[in-house]
């Protein structure tokens, strides 16, 4: 049987624009917590502790491979669209100006106040950041610095990495495509967390988490796998009727595993094995429950499919910043909580709407010069056999 890939437009599918949105909005929560957890990070708060890690714990292991995976399925449907080349052209615009944008400007205040929490440079701003973009000097962190923008550079990497497989990937995601054998479906389910598995034993203590590009290999190995996971069961039939028949036994699989996690109650937790698996059962919980549940359009999904990237580009530096002025000024801990979580919520909201307003300022926030008449990125609808 020849198999041939789908190329006609599909509807819009809500329920994964849904999925991402919340994906991004709990990895902005997470950010924020990261100020206030024990953990390494670019600032802290005077208040730091142990008290909110375990929710951390439940949150940290599958907020960016479902980004990835969601990516993968996005790219997908881009590539119906839109010949490679051109795709290509157009994800290196709207990825790579707010990274360099980002590189030289907006992360440099988060190297500013980590340095200055440090105290290893003088309140002078100015005079920090001529020093920032002199590659010769040397703070005790690397700058430039992209910080949270790691998630760009991969994406386009990743992107560019995919399409240029894009004919191969095509004829296997054809296959899967007119397939509806359940077995192929199973398969399809366990061979994800198999590889994150494979990946965790073989590289995980050899190349710890960098987001560095270069010597991230573990990083790479789970998120490079969600991203072409995500790009070749796009339409499968197969992978999506098992994800619907299996989603009430992956949420309890992962209420259990996550019970594990937080109360420390296996000793290969700390090893990854735990982790990785009750990853996967979040994410094909949350499939299954958005494909039931979500599949709907609003005017505020219409908004933040819209908002989503500038809001990404712009939060952290208003975490680390709102959260190295609060804390250096002794303020209460609720008062702290409130002003650097209502001040990153509302910078967002009223950066975006600068930035949508304002046509030179759009690309190097990931928005296109004027605004198309369709949504950004849509995600198609699947076939429901």
């Amino acid at each position: 049987m020849t198999y041939t890939v789908h190329t006609s437009p599909k509807p819009r599918r809500h329920d994964l624009d849904w999925l991402r949105v919340g994906a991004f909005a709990v990895l902005i929560a997470y950010h924020i917590g990261m100020f206030y957890v024990s953990w390494d990070w670019h600032t802290k708060s005077r208040f730091h502790s142990d008290a909110i890690e375990p929710v951390m714990r439940l949150v940290n292991p599958w907020r960016l491979p479902l980004l990835f995976l969601i990516s993968g399925m996005a790219l997908r449907y881009a590539l119906d669209r839109v010949p490679v080349a051109q795709l290509c052209g157009l994800r290196l615009k709207r990825l790579g100006l707010p990274l360099m944008f980002g590189f030289f400007v907006l992360c440099a205040p988060q190297s500013y106040f980590e340095l200055l929490q440090k105290g290893e440079i003088g309140a002078d701003y100015w005079a920090f950041y001529m020093d920032y973009l002199d590659v010769d000097f040397e703070f005790s962190i690397l700058t430039p610095a992209w910080n949270h923008l790691w998630y760009l550079l991969y994406l386009l990497v990743y992107t560019l990495i995919i399409c240029a497989a894009a004919g191969p990937a095509d004829r296997l995601a054809a296959y899967l495509d007119g397939s509806d054998n359940v077995w192929l479906g199973l398969g399809l389910l366990a061979i994800a967390p198999i590889t994150f598995l494979v990946a965790s034993i073989v590289l995980a203590d050899r190349f710890p988490v960098t987001h560095d590009l270069i010597n991230d290999w573990f990083t790479h190995a789970i998120s490079l796998t969600a991203m072409l996971f995500g790009y070749l069961v796009a339409r499968a039939p197969s992978f999506w009727r098992c994800v619907r028949q299996t989603g009430l036994w992956a949420a309890v699989c992962a209420a259990t595993l996550g019970a594990v996690l937080v109360l420390d109650l296996s000793p290969v937790a700390d090893g990854g094995t735990v982790r990785l698996i009750y990853a996967w059962c979040v994410i094909v919980a949350m499939l299954a429950a958005a494909d039931r549940y979500l599949n709907c359009k609003t005017r505020l999904l219409t908004y933040l499919n819209k908002a989503i990237l500038p809001y990404y580009v712009l939060h952290q530096t208003l975490i680390v910043s709102l959260g190295a002025l609060t804390t250096a000024n002794h303020l209460p801990l609720v008062l702290e909580v409130c002003l650097v979580t209502f001040g990153t919520v509302t910078g967002c909201l009223i950066g975006y709407e600068l930035i949508r307003r304002v046509a030179w300022l759009r690309p190097l926030f990931g928005l296109p010069l004027r605004s198309p008449g369709s949504p950004a990125n849509p995600i198609p609808s699947l076939s429901h056999r």
